[in-house]
């Protein structure tokens, strides 16, 4: 824990980089890797206040269940569809 930033800002700062910090990792093209100081190396921007970090953060943990709850729902509906797929497909069931 740091009086500075929240954590969790600062992984959700990261992880929407991901792609540009692959990219300084790869260099040249080699296999390249992420490591300290290649983070260290991008400017991340922090809110003034940690409650605003605090407040974002939220936000998207709010999203994060969200996302999760449909994802949830639309797994059960894939399974209902295939269920129906094969009791209509197969005539074990008839509509009329």
């Amino acid at each position: 824990p740091n009086d500075s930033f929240v954590p969790d800002y600062l992984y959700y700062n990261l992880d929407i980089r991901y792609s540009e910090l692959r990219k300084l990792s790869t260099g040249d093209g080699g296999r390249g890797g992420l490591n300290l100081t290649l983070i260290r190396a991008v400017e991340i921007p922090f809110p003034p206040t940690i409650d605003e970090q605090r407040q974002i953060v939220h936000i998207f943990n709010d999203m994060d269940k969200e996302i999760e709850k449909l994802k949830t729902q639309r797994t059960k509906y894939q399974q209902l569809k295939t269920g129906m797929m094969q009791e209509l497909l197969t005539g074990k069931k008839r509509l009329v």
